[in-house]
């Protein structure tokens, strides 16, 4: 769950750069464009963990929350 929220964001931050780039976007949309994107992996990525498991659903949609987060906060 974790790789697959992982790979979601990165690959809709880069297309999100690209849009930046070639596009005529204000600076005060990258913020919440940046937590939307962060938001959307994270529950798809604790879906499909839930969906695997079926059990401890909120505790394990927390961990892979948390992973992410960590992981975001690492890089930057």
């Amino acid at each position: 769950g974790v790789g697959i929220s992982l790979i979601i964001t990165i690959i809709a931050l880069i297309i999100f750069s690209i849009i930046l780039t070639y596009t005529k976007v204000q600076e005060n949309v990258i913020n919440p464009v940046i937590m939307i994107i962060t938001a959307i992996s994270i529950l798809i990525g604790s879906s499909i963990v839930n969906a695997k498991i079926r059990k401890n659903g909120l505790i394990n949609g927390g961990i892979v929350g948390r992973n992410i987060y960590d992981i975001n906060i690492f890089n930057i």
